[in-house]
């Protein structure tokens, strides 16, 4: 197999917004491709909707199922100006901390 097939523009796009993904843009790549990458907020969203109805979650692409344990979340890099360790670290933990935060405003017990 040569290739994705799909253009290098939709490489780039999430498939639940069909919004590009940005330098900067919170990204969750799956354990299934290393090209099966979407927003953080787009997975989140439709993983949580998928499970609160008893169906499992299967990556949009190729269907396999989805091992959360295995999901990588990260920060998009600029192209050419990867983020060092300490920069990724830090932008994912004041990501948690502020899903943290509004879970606890929204009475979610045990959010994360």
């Amino acid at each position: 197999m040569m290739g994705s097939g799909l253009t290098k523009e939709a490489q780039n796009e999430c498939v639940f917004c069909y919004e590009n993904m940005l330098p900067g843009d919170r990204i969750c790549q799956l354990a299934c491709h290393p090209k099966h990458k979407f927003h953080e907020a787009c997975y989140d969203s439709f993983s949580t909707h998928f499970e609160a109805n008893g169906y499992p979650f299967l990556c949009p692409l190729c269907r396999a199922p989805v091992d959360k344990s295995k999901v990588t979340r990260h920060v998009m890099a600029k192209p050419g100006a990867a983020l060092t360790a300490a920069e990724e670290n830090e932008k994912a933990m004041a990501y948690e901390m502020s899903l943290m935060n509004n879970a606890k405003h929204m009475g979610v017990n045990d959010a994360l």
